[in-house]
């Protein structure tokens, strides 16, 4: 598991959430489902994704599914959806995400990044059917595009590096000691 900071990266992300005042958090887990269980807060809710090889689409259908049968929503109820690898994105910025979600309640909004629409995203419940419809690896991006006059977009350029691979990995540690100050030793 990727650590950050002395906290897991999927940690890390919740506590994001949470200072944003995003309450009922639900995690979706595909691999290695039970060890990551292991490191979560007591009160995140999990879904274990059956058939999570089939792909993000798949993977977002299905928990949207699971937790549209756990919880009773209301017309006025919205779900965020958001992904763990966005290092940079910090709590004000779900915030404004949130709050945004507020005021347009029959919107889509989504962070906007380098000509892109996607993920985090807050969904009205007119949309968590079309959700559960996703199939393959696309997402929520391509029902984002379908649904365009519907988008308000909160410019987060944080949004625009994930961690995927190693290397990226790497590469934020890299740029995190560059943003370091500079330690003065008085001897």
């Amino acid at each position: 598991m990727t650590n950050i900071h002395g906290d897991t990266l999927l940690n890390r992300t919740i506590k994001q959430y949470r200072e944003a005042g995003f309450d009922s958090i639900y995690i979706a887990l595909g691999a290695h489902a039970e060890p990551i269980k292991e490191t979560l807060p007591e009160d995140v809710q999990t879904i274990t994704v059956k058939h999570w090889q089939k792909g993000m689409g798949h993977s977002l259908s299905e928990a949207v599914t699971c937790i549209m049968q756990k919880t009773a929503f209301q017309v006025e109820d919205r779900l965020a959806i958001g992904i763990a690898d966005q290092v940079n994105i910090d709590s004000a910025e779900l915030m404004l995400l949130r709050e945004a979600a507020l005021l347009h309640t029959s919107s889509i909004v989504v962070a906007s990044y380098n000509g892109i629409q996607a993920v985090p995203a807050i969904f009205s419940s007119q949309d968590f059917e079309h959700l559960t419809l996703l199939s393959g690896d696309a997402g929520a991006k391509d029902y984002i595009k379908k649904s365009k006059d519907r988008v308000v977009s909160i410019e987060m350029p944080s949004a625009a590096f994930d961690i995927d691979t190693k290397n990226d990995l790497h590469a934020w540690q890299l740029s995190q000691e560059d943003q370091r100050p500079a330690r003065i030793n008085d001897d």
